[in-house]
C-alpha cells in the first residue's frame, strides 16, 4: 500500500465509479445505479416540505461524486 492515509476500497461488482456516472450522466438518467466509495463530506438539511434529506461526497479511487439522498430514501434507510 502506498501514503500512510490512502484507503483500500474493494470491488463492488456492479457499481458505477464516480467518474464514469459523471462522465457518461445521460446513459445513467433515470436508471437506478449502484455507487461506492467512502464518504468524504456529507451535510443533512430539511426540504421544504420539512423532511430531512442528505448531500454526501462519495470518493473512490478515481474521483468525487455528490450524492443526493433524497427525504424518501432517506427515511427509509437513514438513521
Amino acid at each position: 500500500m502506498g501514503a500512510r492515509n490512502e484507503v483500500a476500497l474493494a470491488e463492488v461488482g456492479d457499481a458505477v465509479s464516480p467518474s464514469r456516472l459523471y462522465a457518461h450522466s445521460d446513459n445513467y438518467a433515470g436508471r437506478e445505479v449502484k455507487v461506492a466509495g467512502v464518504i468524504a463530506a456529507g451535510r443533512r438539511h430539511m426540504g421544504k416540505d420539512g423532511n430531512w434529506m442528505l448531500f454526501i461526497t462519495l470518493q473512490d479511487r478515481e474521483g468525487l461524486i455528490e450524492v443526493v439522498v433524497f427525504s424518501d430514501a432517506y427515511k427509509e434507510h437513514g438513521e
